[in-house]
């Protein structure tokens, strides 16, 4: 029988999904085993638990059901919105602040300048820089847009952008952007500004604290400050600063300190926010709760964007990919229903073997098949849902493209950022 065995006739069944591919092989049926932390025993609290059937009894039938008609089971990209049970009172309170995150959520996989004046220069151009490395054609086309999706991914980007700020419904929403890169807060608004999708937020924070420049930009009528936002006085995670924002409102935009938020609606509802008027759309899943037991902070609504490893223009494989709409145009449309109404999108859906079966199967864009054990958000009690996956605690490798010119190769690599 396996005298003839192909790689498709090989199923994987592992709890960690940087498993499923190397840098030169890449597994095409797999099941992904959810991982969790949780109260175990007389043991205590422990990190990093799995197994096949552990919280879902589905686990099995999926399986077999999987291991009998892979084809099934195709792989998607796409993005997955959950809102965390909240009381009656509170369930339906209007989304008021969306928050991106930059690196591999607004980007494919972030390409960043080595020119120092990148990232210390408001309006750096490519034709700033003393060596050609390269152009804002190509700065837009290697982090915005998308080889595996019909049209100007940009475009899809910036109408999103414009529909969450005004909203169908009414309601006024600022746009943010919360992320860790090491390039610092003005690079990050200089690619924006180079792919022309800056124009509809309203502030941009970077983490850490970086001692000798700003942490944050705001943006009040088409131009661009940098400030200080109080990054450095909280425990350094997303979900902890998120909490912050939501009592320090003044803190984070400063647009309200300055009487600057008078002619702005969405900014003058962020006065009075709680932790279920924010979303939080990222590619990572650890950013969602925080590591601290001390302070237990969650976002409480958010969007995650797939996560994968792909042979990547002329770059050769890159490993964690990401971005909005990157292999999906059906990301845009479930992102804008999910900011109107969060409450349709809840974190336990009805519970049944159907639907957590239904909820097992996930597809890609290699043609791969894959289900995931356990890993619906019903599955797993709220108390004991795993928030990290040890593929996104992975150092993600370094964002290089391939030149013509042997003298330019060293400029193209990417300072790694993990948010």
């Amino acid at each position: 029988l396996l005298m003839d065995l192909r790689m498709e006739g090989v199923v994987l069944v592992d709890d960690q999904r940087f498993n499923f591919q190397s840098e030169t092989t890449q597994l095409l049926r797999y099941c992904k085993v959810a991982r969790y932390d949780a109260a175990y025993r007389c043991v205590g609290f422990q990190k990093d638990m799995g197994g096949i059937g552990a919280h879902s009894d589905a686990d099995y039938e999926t399986l077999r059901r999987f291991v009998e008609d892979p084809w099934m089971c195709k792989e998607t990209l796409q993005v997955r919105c959950s809102a965390r049970p909240l009381p009656a009172e509170q369930e339906r309170n209007p989304v008021k602040l969306v928050v991106f995150d930059f690196d591999e959520t607004l980007t494919m996989a972030t390409f960043m300048p080595r020119d120092e004046g990148c990232e210390n220069t408001m309006g750096w151009l490519p034709s700033d820089a003393l060596v050609p490395e390269w152009t804002a054609a190509d700065l837009i086309q290697y982090n915005f847009e998308s080889p595996w999706a019909s049209g100007s991914r940009v475009a899809r980007l910036q109408s999103l952008f414009k529909s969450l700020v005004h909203g169908s419904l009414g309601q006024p929403r600022a746009l943010a952007i919360l992320t860790r890169n090491q390039s610092g807060v003005v690079a990050v608004l200089n690619l924006l500004r180079i792919a022309g999708l800056d124009q509809h937020f309203s502030v941009i924070w970077t983490m850490p604290a970086k001692p000798d420049g700003a942490a944050g930009a705001y943006q009040v009528d088409g131009q661009w400050t940098t400030f200080d936002p109080p990054v450095s006085a909280w425990h350094d995670h997303k979900a902890d600063l998120l909490a912050n924002v939501v009592t320090q409102p003044e803190a984070w935009f400063p647009q309200l300190a300055n009487g600057k938020a008078s002619d702005e609606p969405r900014l003058g509802s962020l006065r009075h926010l709680s932790l279920e008027n924010v979303v939080l759309v990222d590619d990572e899943r650890a950013n969602f709760r925080t590591d601290s037991e001390q302070s237990m902070a969650r976002v409480l609504r958010y969007c995650k964007v797939a996560r994968y490893d792909e042979n990547y223009r002329n770059c050769g494989s890159l490993n964690q990919m990401g971005g909005i709409g990157a292999h999906s145009e059906a990301d845009y449309e479930t992102l804008q229903s999910f900011v109107e109404q969060p409450w349709n999108f809840p974190y336990e859906p009805s519970p049944g073997l159907g639907v957590a079966a239904a909820s097992a199967f996930h597809t890609g864009a290699a043609g791969a098949g894959g289900a995931n054990l356990g890993e619906g958000e019903g599955h797993v009690p709220e108390g004991r849902q795993r928030e990290v996956e040890p593929q996104e605690l992975e150092r993600k490798l370094p964002r290089v493209r391939t030149f013509g010119s042997p003298d330019l190769s060293s400029f193209a690599t990417l300072p790694l950022s993990t948010a």
